[in-house]
């Protein structure tokens, strides 16, 4: 399921093999179904400018259809040779890139409909696909538990495969500075990663009591969802100014005010506060610092400090 950029219009896809276009106000059905797939239908998007829908299926096909009249736009795009899990338009609306269980993510030309070439993931089928903001990465999730980074200009593989989950990866996503990547899993959990690294940020976010079948990014980067079969939608912080504006607004770390008793003025309270602020702003800069350099296990270091602060 996918809104369209202005929020308007909602697209689906079903097992029957159809794509439909709902209001997104109202509920109601916006013209008849959308046919032409042959298998279920996996994945829809809409292109950055709202105009068109990309469908991935399990008939290995990828379509393009008209967001305005439903008619679909030229033959079904062919080359995998397995379902296709994941669709997504590049941020600038010309390139789609689409993810497979034959374990290849290909990218198309979304104009011509061309196959500009495929990359090959060795650790299994890809259940997820996302470009970075600025276009020139792609992520991708897969059946080995493993996230992988991609130069999106020349398909070769950046680093190696970003380790950590103990089960199949069903989302990534990328944060809108395209700095970190947050991935979803059948292991119940939600991890962060460096974009520019690859290192892992900070433990994995636990509470799902169900795999977790898709995470995003709030528009400032400072939140993240995720969506899991237990029915539930869990928020996280994700940045680390936010972590440590909400651990310096409760000021819960400081020794003295853990045991107001052995205080023995208001002077020494007051004292002690401005000593926990000081303490807790100076490892928000460190944290910011971190992030902005890359530094992604003192970041680690300073968000689980953070963390370890919280009721």
């Amino acid at each position: 399921m996918a809104f369209s950029p202005d929020g308007r219009q909602i697209a689906s896809g079903s097992s029957d093999g159809t794509v439909r276009l709902w209001d997104a106000k109202t509920g109601a059905a916006i013209g008849a179904p959308l046919k032409g797939h042959e298998g279920g239908v996996s994945s829809v998007v809409f292109s950055p400018d709202g105009r068109q829908i990309a469908s991935g299926s399990r008939d290995r096909t990828v379509r393009l259809w008209d967001a305005r009249s439903g008619a679909a736009i030229g033959a079904p795009l062919q080359g995998h040779e397995d379902d296709v899990d994941s669709v997504v338009f590049s941020p600038d609306g010309r390139q789609i890139a689409s993810g497979s269980h034959d374990r290849t993510v290909r990218l198309w030309d979304a104009k011509s409909g061309e196959g500009l070439g495929a990359l090959k993931v060795p650790e299994g089928w890809v259940s997820s696909v996302a470009f970075s903001p600025d276009g020139r990465q792609i992520a991708t999730g897969n059946v080995s538990g493993t996230v992988r980074l991609w130069d999106a200009r020349n398909g070769a593989a950046i680093g190696g495969p970003l380790k950590g989950h103990e089960g199949w990866v069903s989302s990534v996503a990328f944060s809108p500075d395209g700095r970190q990547i947050a991935s979803g899993s059948s292991d119940r959990t939600v991890r962060l990663w460096d974009a520019r690294s690859g290192a892992a940020i900070g433990p994995p976010l636990k509470g799902h009591e169900g795999y977790v079948w898709s995470v995003g990014f709030g528009p400032d980067g400072r939140q993240l969802a995720s969506g899991s079969e237990d029915g539930t939608v869990r928020r996280w912080i994700a940045s680390p100014q936010e972590w440590f504006r909400l651990a310096c607004s409760r000021m819960r770390y400081h020794p003295l005010l853990r045991d107001p008793a052995s205080i023995s003025t208001d002077q020494e309270m007051i004292l002690a506060g401005k000593r926990a602020n000081q303490a807790c702003q100076l490892a928000s800069r460190r944290a910011a610092r971190a992030q902005h350099q890359g530094a992604s296990h003192g970041l680690a270091g300073l968000l689980a400090w953070a963390r370890g602060l919280m009721p």
